[in-house]
């Protein structure tokens, strides 16, 4: 698994970061078509990420002390990884809610359809491979 240091939520001003920096694998053509919220959003979401890639699972409490994020803010952050199917989570009954990180991302393809519009397929890789029989593969 690769390791993504940390990011921080960018000031206004910020420069734009190159393609191998961008939160959740976006490439530059995709991050600049975000406003200002949404990019927000995502280094938030990237935060979140690796904070996660240190130590897994993670309590929802353990997370909000390790990133400095507001409970609003991470529980969006973590709304945005989970549509994304990069986590999953264990309420263990009584228990503090738990966050497992299950897929890492990997790239987002830019596909022009036939009415000529660019739409983009996210790909991320599991941190656990799945084992798949032979039939299965295609």
């Amino acid at each position: 698994m690769q390791t993504l240091g940390p990011r921080s939520v960018p000031h206004k001003n910020a420069p734009e970061p190159s393609d191998a920096h961008l939160p959740l694998a976006f490439p530059m053509a995709r991050w600049l078509s975000f406003d200002l919220e949404e990019r927000s959003r995502f280094n938030r979401a990237q935060l979140v990420l690796d904070a996660m890639e240190v130590t897994a699972p993670r309590t929802v409490g353990a997370l909000a002390r390790d990133t400095g994020l507001e409970h609003h803010d991470l529980g969006e952050a973590l709304a945005l990884l989970e549509d994304l199917a990069l986590v999953e989570f264990d309420d263990d009954e009584g228990r503090e809610l738990s966050v497992s990180l299950v897929a890492t991302p990997e790239e987002h393809i830019g596909v022009r359809f036939p009415d000529g519009r660019v739409r983009w397929i996210f790909i991320s890789r599991p941190v656990i491979e799945p084992e798949l029989a032979r039939e299965e593969l295609n």
